[in-house]
């Protein structure tokens, strides 16, 4: 015997994409699917046993094996390295244009004196 699972989701969200079930909430998790035609915010699909069940989205982690450098996240590290490296660069000229604001003119001088 089946019955029909409905679940409603929040619109503040995209539409999950298939309805998960496990016989204990520690899991596995296992994908029952979802029917393409339901009412606005629901996912609907059909099941023949009682568990936990959830509306979600297919994992996006890698596969397994495969190398990954800090935590995946290696546009943000070599982002932050640039800026760092820009500001670096970025002393030496502060300091230069300090040096020249606090020197006199030679022109300024000259008109002093006379």
């Amino acid at each position: 015997m089946s019955a029909t699972l409905l679940l409603r989701y929040s619109n503040l969200e995209p539409a999950p994409s298939d309805i998960y079930f496990a016989g204990d909430p520690a899991g596995p998790w296992k994908s029952i699917g979802a029917q393409q035609q339901s009412q606005p915010f629901t996912i609907v699909t059909k099941t023949s046993s009682f568990g936990y069940f959830a509306a979600g989205y297919p994992s996006a982690s890698p596969p397994p094996g495969v190398v990954t450098v800090g935590g995946g996240q290696i546009l943000p590290i070599v982002a932050a390295a640039l800026i760092v490296l820009v500001v670096l660069a970025g002393v030496p000229l502060a300091m230069l244009r300090r040096r020249r604001a606090r020197l006199p003119d030679e022109e300024e001088v000259h008109e002093d004196e006379a």
